[in-house]
């Protein structure tokens, strides 16, 4: 058992009359970068697009997302989605946050199949290390992404990595449209992949 006789201590904090301060906060601007990556969608297959066509709502579209939703670990509902997850890998690592890490895993991935007039909320992703989202089937006309002010067109096969502190939203939509969106963490190494937990590189 620990001797803590001989450990120093700090006695505990008593504020003195006069010595508390009211906290202040200041608004900082600064550049954070969000990586577009423009694909040729091939790595949505039959298999990933029927499963995206036809899941059931898992989220009674109680998050931000006020779509149908799967389960927040993809990979926990189907194996459809494993092709497009390996193959955004290395693209996901063109972003600086992500190649400046030793390894990173992506671990939270999951489908937002949005219908006409559906919308998301104004949200972030914070604590994750990074955040993306993948457009998987975009009709025409459907809304944008907006993050921070900035409107990223819906196109298929696009790849929008953003830092998770970033506010972003879409508008209620007046087409359909399916995204794959996910977080990234850094990965604890040693790094031991399984199937059912998350995806690593």
């Amino acid at each position: 058992m620990l001797d803590s006789s001989n450990v120093d201590q700090r006695p505990p904090f008593e504020p003195q009359e006069g010595s508390i301060t009211i906290p202040k906060f200041v608004q900082v601007s600064v550049d954070l970068p969000v990586l577009i990556r423009d694909t040729d969608n091939s790595i949505f297959t039959p298999e990933a697009r029927e499963y995206c066509n036809t899941f059931a709502d898992r989220q009674s579209h109680s998050s931000n997302v006020k779509a149908d939703m799967t389960h927040w670990c993809i990979w926990e509902e189907t194996n459809a989605l494993n092709p497009v997850l390996d193959g955004l890998g290395k693209f996901i690592n063109d972003h600086p946050w992500a190649s400046c890490v030793p390894a990173w895993v992506i671990a939270h991935a999951w489908v937002a199949r949005y219908k006409e007039g559906q919308n998301t909320i104004p949200h972030h992703h914070f604590p994750a290390h990074l955040s993306f989202i993948y457009f998987l089937k975009c009709s025409e006309g459907s809304s944008p992404l907006h993050i921070e002010g900035v409107d990223i067109e819906a196109k298929e096969g696009r790849l929008v990595v953003f830092p998770p502190i970033m506010l972003h939203s879409v508008s209620a939509t007046p087409a359909e449209r399916i995204v794959l969106a996910g977080n990234v963490e850094k990965a604890q190494l040693p790094v031991v992949p399984h199937p059912s937990e998350a995806k690593t590189f």
